[in-house]
């Protein structure tokens, strides 16, 4: 029976784990800093949110302190991005998607080591990763 109670919650607990809708990933930033280029268009207090790859039929709301930024559906991607903004370090965002019933929210101390946040969206599932370099993608169509 206790070797059940162990199965029984293990596999509880992995089924809550695989159903989170968001993934987050902090890059680490020992002595990465975001490239020169990007200096010059980026002020002192701003970061780039970019949402990588085609969003399908999804719309997207992003809102910063209160303010909407955007809210529509996303574009077709470009290189394999679909939208950037600049954004303040100082604000919250917070960003939904009408497919996922989660809000994503970002605070100011997620953001201020960071130069670039990317969100990329696979079927109901969002990673958002802190990077203060650009990102690669890999080339495969998302399908949803």
């Amino acid at each position: 029976m206790r070797k059940f109670k162990i199965i029984f919650f293990t596999g509880i607990l992995g089924l809550i784990v695989s159903c989170q809708t968001y993934k987050i990933i902090y890059v680490p930033t020992d002595g990465v800093t975001a490239k020169k280029g990007f200096s010059s268009i980026l002020k002192e207090n701003q970061l780039f949110l970019v949402f990588a790859k085609s969003y399908g039929r999804s719309k997207v709301k992003v809102v910063e302190n209160d303010k909407i930024i955007f809210d529509s559906l996303m574009p077709a991607p470009r290189k394999n991005t679909a939208q950037a903004f600049k954004v303040n370090i100082n604000s919250v965002i917070t960003i939904s998607f009408d497919d996922i019933k989660k809000t994503l929210t970002i605070l100011p101390e997620q953001m201020e080591k960071y130069k670039f946040i990317y969100i990329e969206k696979k079927k109901k599932k969002v990673s958002v990763e802190f990077i203060n370099g650009t990102k690669i993608f890999d080339d495969k169509p998302d399908l949803d």
